[in-house]
């Protein structure tokens, strides 16, 4: 009897030991937020038989019933693999302060693409069009949400916090901004100053993350960035074509304007970003919410 409970203790001790490993959980948590968005995308297009872009031109009545399930996806996937692999309770989606955080992030990120494009429009490579109207806010606020709380949870709640839990946050940084900038390089027009500023951005991402411990400020931005660019001024977004309340033209090097990638490519869009990554890094030192640099392999 006592040799029994000896092997149980024993599995028990190895279960909890590489659940303890920080790559195992990192490689786990987001293999499975991975696999869902890749599952989900199939799934929506395969079922209304159109491409990513085709989405953005159907209705809201269409997209609801199969979107909002996605997203529930997303946030229980996360949840259960917290849960189960770090045996914790998921602060970083706490509903305490996420209202604020999310519209602080939101708002902030129009802020700033708004200067961005005002940035470019002051050089004159940007000619207005006309007004197209609201129908398409709906469906591209669902479609820009979604696509926000995948990649926040995949490259903000695993890959950045758990290295960053194993290696600093200088280090942490630099990973999440090399692999959120080199998982843009299949899009659309993409270039060296798209892939610099998907990676300097991926820093803002983090840091608010860093910041607040919370995942909400992250999504608020990202959502928020991505829906003035392309819902409301109706530029590309990471290569994909948009259909936004206005219509302007782009004319110009792709270094100023962002080519086919969209504005954020735009070498505006790197040193606004840079700027802000600053602000958040010295606010976050200030805070000591930074973490020295260290190399952990075990969380125990």
């Amino acid at each position: 009897m006592r040799e029994s409970s000896n092997v149980v203790a024993g599995n028990n001790v190895q279960e909890r030991s590489w659940k303890n490993v920080y790559l195992v959980r990192l490689v786990l948590i987001a293999g499975i937020m991975q696999t869902d968005q890749i599952m989900m995308v199939l799934l929506v297009t395969k079922t209304l038989g159109t491409s990513i872009n085709g989405l953005f031109k159907m209705t809201l009545v269409t997209l609801l019933p199969l979107l909002v399930p996605v997203l529930l996806s997303a946030f229980f996937l996360y949840w259960a693999s917290i849960r189960f692999l770090e045996r914790r309770s998921v602060h970083e989606l706490r509903p305490i302060g996420a209202f604020q955080q999310f519209t602080l992030g939101l708002g902030g990120a129009v802020l700033l693409f708004a200067i961005v494009f005002s940035a470019i429009a002051s050089s004159g490579n940007i000619s207005y069009l006309g007004y197209t109207g609201l129908g398409s806010i709906p469906s591209s606020l669902l479609l820009y949400a979604t696509g926000a709380v995948f990649e926040e949870l995949i490259f903000r709640g695993a890959l950045f916090r758990i290295t960053e839990e194993a290696c600093g946050t200088g280090p942490a940084l630099i990973i999440s901004a090399l692999c959120f900038g080199v998982s843009h390089l299949a899009n659309t027009g993409v270039t060296l100053f798209s892939v610099l500023s998907i990676a300097v951005g991926s820093t803002v991402f983090c840091l608010a993350y860093s910041l607040t411990k919370s995942l909400w400020c992250s999504i608020g931005i990202h959502l928020g960035w991505n829906l003035a660019q392309g819902a409301l001024f109706g530029a590309a977004v990471s290569g994909h074509a948009s259909q936004g309340i206005f219509r302007f033209m782009l004319a110009g090097p792709d270094w100023l304007t962002g080519g086919a990638f969209g504005p954020e490519a735009s070498v505006f869009s790197i040193i606004l970003f840079g700027a802000l990554a600053g602000v958040l890094g010295w606010l976050t030192i200030r805070r000591r919410s930074w973490s020295k640099t260290k190399l952990r392999i075990t969380a125990s």
